[in-house]
């Protein structure tokens, strides 16, 4: 540290096998190190978190000891009974941070893993002091491996299995008893002196009102919304399936080495057989699967894991395969939008004739497209809202504002062009979503998950974004903050946006794409395939000292795979599926290092490519592929097919004629708005029985798009008008 001045002593091990000495610079710096910081009494968002450091080398706070050894615990158990290279498998820090609170100030009764870094609390009424507890430790940090391995989304049975693993392999850290948390519990919350018992999950109670029990059996499962569909819950389920496994074991060995042997099936199970969405009786195929790639030489194995499963009722699958979720490719004529080299316009290109200018305007976001083509929204340079529609009867689009506000950023359209996505030109954590036929705004609160089902508030934006076929879903990417260390990195999450059953906004509940990022590694621009729910693609992004590497990524949910379409690139990629699937279009250059579009065909895969790049429009960026035409998506209608009125003409020049048809109540309000709600023309109107027809003046409305909204006793009903 210099002549003269003190040695300074930080809690930063930097013994392990992934410690990195080349590009490491200590203490700010590690590569490959464990970490303990402290957060000195404040929430797990708070800029107080610091190192933990003195000037003698010895340590004296328990709660940092203790953490400090839970990570080197966790680190040489994965190391050495399975290999693995850290949390990640890629020599990623682990980061432990302590004294942290609630962020109201209150004693946190919690720990949790963030995705890069375990959170200890120091309790409050249900336990004591967090660190003191390995099993809870090794669980927090288990959901690490989890999230870079099957990435078990954190709801209903995937959620139970995903708490399930966690509590299995920190009771294998901590391998001396069946109980999870039994150092850090407050008996006067948990009676039975452990917060679960993989032993018996009922764990001294009788119910779930009982603190601690857990269902045993399948026929004891929870099938409730609390919890995510109870995940804490019904993880005591698969829980007693690995005892049951572990104890028919030890009729032919010791318990020690029954451990050893289920561990191993358990971690084959999750790194290799599990995927996103597995339920329970995929888990029990994946281990059954992971009992013959481990173990087909030793014969009790196998009859162990299937007679533990059955014990807790989880029956065999079946053998005939789940359906194919997969929709037909738009029949339309096929098209790409795009803009320029400088974002000087909108262009039309159909691969054959020279592109056409649908608007002048200078923009700010990528265009996004419904699935039939007719509608084209964007944000203009000017920060105002933009819109495109395609006039069916002259076959022209037509380019008009929506909103003269200026305070947009970006733009995204349902499939089914029910939804909005929008994002303010502002940094906030927040995405704001219109739906154009109950007219209502519904504003989301954009958080990263943590394992034990909360939050952390370090998402300072959102950026693109992308509605499944669905329309429930929206994917995203956002740009986050690592409280008290500056790091900044692009991730991307799923926002559960639109329940199509209850026909209402969903709960936005958030997962993500890839729970833990390798270091200096950030990953956005997400879209979705053109016809399979579970494919999208993504750009790639690793920053080194002096350089940044870009590739186009592939990924299949269903399948928890990824792969490179396009790799060792120098530029984002902003790239849309064919109408078929069977390519991608994304930004690049031609020959001339001049940006240009280009398209790779696809495997049937969808995810990766062995096909030449070509380019197929020079001087143009931020590309979208779409057909202009109609299908049938996943469970969306459209808003004209929900409609029990005609509206003649549609698309319009000065007046209208409403058709009201019979079976409505007496009386009816009309609402012509704009398409982000701004009401633009109202009247009541008294109705009579059978057919009943109105004029509409229009002459004081622009060019543009319009939802005209009846709202009867019954309820409201919407269309879409286009003014040419």
């Amino acid at each position: 540290m210099g002549f003269g001045k003190k040695a300074i002593f930080y809690m930063i091990d930097a013994s392990k096998p992934m410690f990195n000495a080349t590009t490491s610079r200590l203490p700010n710096n590690g590569v490959g190190v464990i970490i303990t910081l402290d957060a000195r009494n404040s929430g797990a968002n708070s800029n107080r978190i610091e190192f933990i450091s003195n000037n003698s080398n010895l340590w004296t706070s328990s709660v940092a000891i203790s953490a400090h050894f839970n990570a080197a615990v966790a680190h040489d158990y994965f190391r050495s009974t399975f290999g693995r290279n850290s949390i990640s498998n890629n020599g990623d820090n682990i980061v432990s941070v302590i004294n942290v609170t609630e962020e109201n100030g209150q004693s946190m009764d919690n720990a949790f893993w963030n995705g890069k870094a375990i959170y200890y609390g120091n309790g409050n009424k249900a336990f004591s002091s967090l660190p003191k507890a390995l099993d809870v430790a090794g669980h927090e940090l288990t959901h690490g491996v989890i999230q870079n391995a099957a990435n078990l989304i954190y709801e209903n049975e995937p959620g139970a299995i995903n708490e399930s693993m966690a509590d299995i392999f920190g009771a294998m850290m901590d391998r001396n008893d069946w109980t999870v948390g039994e150092e850090v519990v407050l008996k006067s919350h948990f009676p039975s002196g452990a917060m679960r018992s993989l032993l018996d999950p009922h764990n001294g109670g009788s119910s779930l009102n009982d603190p601690g029990w857990q269902p045993r059996h399948v026929n004891e499962q929870y099938k409730g919304t609390l919890d995510n569909g109870g995940v804490h819950i019904n993880s005591g389920i698969p829980n007693h399936a690995f005892y049951l496994f572990v104890k028919k074991l030890s009729e032919l060995r010791t318990e020690s080495s029954a451990k050893s042997i289920a561990e191993r099936v358990y971690y084959r199970a999750l790194t290799t057989h599990l995927m996103r969405n597995s339920n329970f009786k995929e888990l029990r195929s994946a281990i059954e699967l992971a009992c013959s790639d481990l173990f087909s030489a030793t014969p009790d194995v196998l009859p162990a894991a299937q007679s533990a499963f059955e014990m807790v009722g989880i029956i065999k699958p079946g053998t005939t395969p789940p359906p194919d979720n997969e929709i037909a490719p738009n029949p339309g004529k096929e098209f790409l939008v795009c803009t320029d080299l400088n974002r000087n316009g909108v262009y039309l290109y159909d691969f054959a004739n020279a592109p056409v200018t649908l608007s002048n305007r200078k923009i700010y976001s990528k265009p996004s497209v419904t699935d039939n083509g007719q509608e084209i929204f964007y944000v203009g340079d000017n920060k105002r809202l933009y819109q495109i529609y395609y006039d069916s009867t002259i076959q022209k689009f037509i380019d008009f504002e929506i909103d003269d506000n200026p305070i947009y950023r970006n733009v995204s359209v349902s499939k089914d062009g029910r939804l909005l996505a929008i994002l303010y030109n502002t940094e906030e954590n927040k995405i704001h979503v219109y739906d154009f036929v109950t007219e209502v705004y519904n504003t989301f609160s954009i958080y990263n998950p943590t394992s034990s089902g909360g939050a952390t508030f370090d998402v300072l934006y959102a950026d693109q974004m992308d509605f499944d076929l669905s329309g429930q879903y929206l994917m995203y990417d956002a740009l986050s903050v690592i409280s008290g260390s500056g790091i900044e990195y692009w991730d991307i999450a799923f926002l559960r946006a639109f329940d199509n059953a209850e026909n209402n906004f969903d709960d936005g509940y958030i997962s993500k794409l890839i729970a833990k990022l390798p270091e200096n590694t950030s990953v956005g621009n997400p879209i979705f395939s053109k016809n399979s729910p579970d494919v999208l693609a993504f750009d790639y992004i690793e920053s080194e000292f002096f350089s940044t590497n870009y590739a186009l990524l592939g990924a299949n949910l269903e399948e928890n795979k990824a792969s490179s379409i396009s790799d060792n690139r120098d530029r984002l990629a902003y790239a849309s599926f064919g109408v078929k699937d069977n390519a991608i279009l994304y930004d690049s250059k031609d020959n001339l290092d001049a940006q240009s579009l280009s398209v790779k065909p696809l495997n049937a895969s969808k995810i990766t490519s062995n096909g030449p790049e070509n380019v197929v429009l020079r001087n143009a960026k931020w590309g979208t592929w779409f057909a202009l035409g109609s299908r049938k998506l996943v469970n969306t209608d459209d808003l004209n097919s929900i409609t029990q009125f005609d509206v003649i003409p549609n698309p319009f020049g000065e007046d209208i004629y409403l058709k009201l048809y019979s079976n409505f109540s007496q009386s009816a309000n009309l609402k012509i708005t704009n398409p982000i709600g701004n009401v633009v023309w109202n009247q009541n109107l008294n109705l009579s029985e059978g057919l009943n027809q109105f004029k509409i003046q229009t002459n004081h409305l622009s060019t543009g798009c319009y939802i005209l909204s009846v709202q009867f006793q019954e309820g409201t009903k919407s269309i879409k008008l286009l003014k040419n």
